[in-house]
């Protein structure tokens, strides 16, 4: 197995469905990248602003605290304001885009991703 560098850029999966973080954690390995993960909004706010990561993959739809309420805190922060979030969503309709838009998102992806498309992804908006 690959294993990122400690000096990597930083990646937090946010997804409250166990399969999904496996498999993005899997993939941003294999693609050098140090993986943080978190099951929901209120836990993506802490790990942000405690380990200010270099992106955010964020869940739309998760229990505790959304994504798109997550993504609103880590706006109006000033630790945090300017890490990019990108949203992730199994449902790929044109509110569902505008409403990450809306909350701050800078792009949003259709789950599940192919590895070379999260790589694609993870270089236009890594700052």
């Amino acid at each position: 197995m690959v294993r990122s560098q400690p000096d990597a850029p930083t990646v937090l999966v946010v997804d409250d469905t166990a399969a999904v973080r496996i498999v993005l954690r899997m993939q941003l390995i294999v693609l050098g990248y140090r993986v943080l993960e978190a099951r929901n909004g209120a836990e993506a706010v802490g790990l942000g602003e405690r380990e200010k990561p270099d992106l955010i993959l964020m869940d739309i739809s998760m229990p505790v605290l959304d994504g798109l309420e997550a993504t609103r805190l880590l706006r109006s922060s000033p630790q945090t304001r300017d890490i990019p979030v990108v949203a992730l969503s199994a449902f790929p309709e044109d509110e569902c885009r505008a409403r990450a838009a809306e909350a701050g998102c800078r792009e949003f992806a259709v789950k599940p991703i192919e590895m070379g498309e999260l790589a694609e992804l993870i270089a236009r908006n890594l700052r």
